[in-house]
């Protein structure tokens, strides 16, 4: 079975403008002193992490942010995505089941597809978007839309669980 979603696209925005720098450490200095690792949001901050030796760091930054792109990908391109992704997801979770394994974790046909991407776009890729935005402000752009496309998930999620009490109680 195909997991089919619609949601109507959000309305595009500006790209954020903001001069303040993201800090990423563990100082955790809030009086304006950086912390040891400091991604101001100018072009520089690029040559800065090239200079201090840190190539590799913001490679595997542009290379992993690349991966997980369709999370900040227009509403419409995200929806074909998570549909497609969690086809392939169900399909794994049968097979486990058939062959008597666990089924893995969010891997269940009964699964919440909007809880699912609500826990991925927050926990795993936005702290990788926030880090972007860092290095490089104009992509602060897809950093909206994750936050859109999270804004539309957790609306989803809500609805499923008010959808969820209504049957509950209407059993009862």
């Amino acid at each position: 079975e195909t997991t089919k979603l619609s949601m109507s696209p959000s309305p595009r925005k500006k790209p954020r403008a903001s001069s303040s720098p993201v800090r990423l450490g563990n100082s955790g200095k809030v009086d304006g002193a950086a912390p040891p690792r400091f991604f101001d949001r100018r072009r520089s901050s690029i040559e800065g992490l090239i200079a201090s030796g840190q190539v590799e760091a913001v490679l595997l930054l542009f290379i992993k942010a690349a991966d997980l792109s369709n999370v900040a990908r227009p509403a419409h391109a995200n929806e074909r995505w998570v549909s497609r992704i969690y086809t392939e997801f169900h399909a794994q979770g049968e097979r486990e089941a058939a062959k008597g394994f666990p089924v893995s974790p969010g891997m269940g046909p009964g699964e919440s597809v909007a809880k699912g991407q609500v826990f991925f776009g927050s926990v795993i890729c936005r702290p990788l978007f926030v880090m972007l935005a860092g290095v490089i402000p104009e992509s602060g752009t897809y950093l909206d839309a994750l936050d859109d496309n999270l804004n539309r998930w957790k609306a989803v999620a809500a609805a499923e669980d008010e959808a969820a009490r209504a049957a509950s109680a209407a059993r009862e």
